[in-house]
């Protein structure tokens, strides 16, 4: 993990805020929003300040969505009244985050907010949040009165069995479970509200933690899943380089028939992974899902089964992209500061 190390009297409140504000040259906003999020300082109201920063229109517009995206982590509560002020903001990164925010931590009553906030964006990335946003809350809430977008997918083929990486899921061990869990936790409030189970995949060198809700191993609560739109599963990634667990996917489910779901999983943008459809019976799910077809995609296919006895997960990766990766494009991204 990343490890913030700060002279004893540059972590004071006034020196953080100025930091924030970039007006201290040895110590970036990013590393002061860093430390912020890692823990509570001696005599600092991190929601004030954060709040302070972000509504601040001197201060750089990338500290401004930094401070929105760490408020999420600190403190949700605070983070919502926060986006809803900054959704409707002239800038399209600033916009599009505080709207992404509006997805993770609003509930049904944030929908014609959000819904402004896509027909009056200041720009595509925001326009793109606002779609997503309303998304997520239509699945966290299992609202049946609203069809969200849903663009027509392709998928690539099974890879061939010969050359492709095969995976199958294991137990965690504890230490991994909870720093995936605290990630998860902090990227996605809601999440630490629930009883969830935890399986790992192991696929070449990526490590992948799957957390899934456990009411998934219980028939009752696969048979919720014919009856409303939900998120039953978040997938956390491991960065080797940064040594620490990211949120990397949400699994989106919504019914088809009497006995099957579609299966979307994204990446918390919104933007496509892998699709697919599940059957659902008295005595479990079974998920078939294929990688959708984008630039610098690989063929992937999953098999996943939930029963009551737990989760499994195996399948097959191709080893290289079956798509061409786009020429570099430098970008600022909603999720990213």
């Amino acid at each position: 993990m990343v490890r913030i190390d700060l002279p004893e009297d540059a972590i004071r409140p006034e020196v953080m805020g100025e930091a924030l504000a970039g007006r201290v040259p040895n110590i970036p906003a990013s590393v002061a929003l860093a430390r912020i999020a890692a823990a509570e300082l001696p005599g600092m109201d991190r929601q004030a300040l954060l709040r302070g920063v972000a509504m601040d229109q001197e201060v750089d517009v990338s500290a401004r969505a930094g401070a929105v995206r760490t408020l999420l982590r600190v403190d949700p509560s605070a983070a919502l009244p926060t986006a809803l002020d900054l959704a409707g903001d002239a800038n399209d990164l600033l916009a599009s985050v505080a709207t992404q925010t509006l997805g993770r931590a609003g509930d049904p009553d944030t929908l014609a907010v959000i819904e402004q906030t896509r027909q009056e964006a200041p720009g595509e990335m925001t326009r793109r949040a606002a779609t997503f946003a309303e998304t997520l809350i239509v699945h966290r809430f299992g609202l049946t009165d609203r069809e969200p977008e849903v663009p027509a997918l392709d998928t690539l083929p099974e890879p061939a069995g010969a050359g492709a990486l095969s995976f199958v899921s294991s137990a965690p061990g504890a230490y991994r479970r909870a720093e995936a869990l605290q990630r998860v936790g902090a990227d996605l409030p809601w999440v630490a509200q629930l009883e969830v189970e935890v399986c790992e995949l192991q696929c070449g060198p990526r490590l992948l933690e799957i957390v899934v809700a456990a009411d998934l191993m219980t028939a009752a609560g696969r048979q919720a899943l014919l009856l409303r739109p939900s998120v039953p599963a978040i997938v956390a990634s491991f960065s080797q380089e940064h040594d620490e667990f990211s949120t990397s996917l949400l699994a989106l489910t919504r019914p088809l028939g009497p006995h099957t779901v579609s299966v979307l999983l994204t990446q918390l943008t919104g933007d496509p992974v892998y699709n697919g459809e599940g059957t659902v019976t008295e005595y479990g799910v079974d998920v078939t899902l294929y990688a959708v077809r984008a630039p610098g995609s690989a063929a992937v296919v999953i098999r996943a089964r939930v029963s009551d006895d737990g989760l499994d997960v195996s399948g097959l990766s191709g080893r290289g992209p079956e798509e061409p990766a786009r020429a570099p494009q430098r970008m600022d991204s909603p999720d990213h500061g």
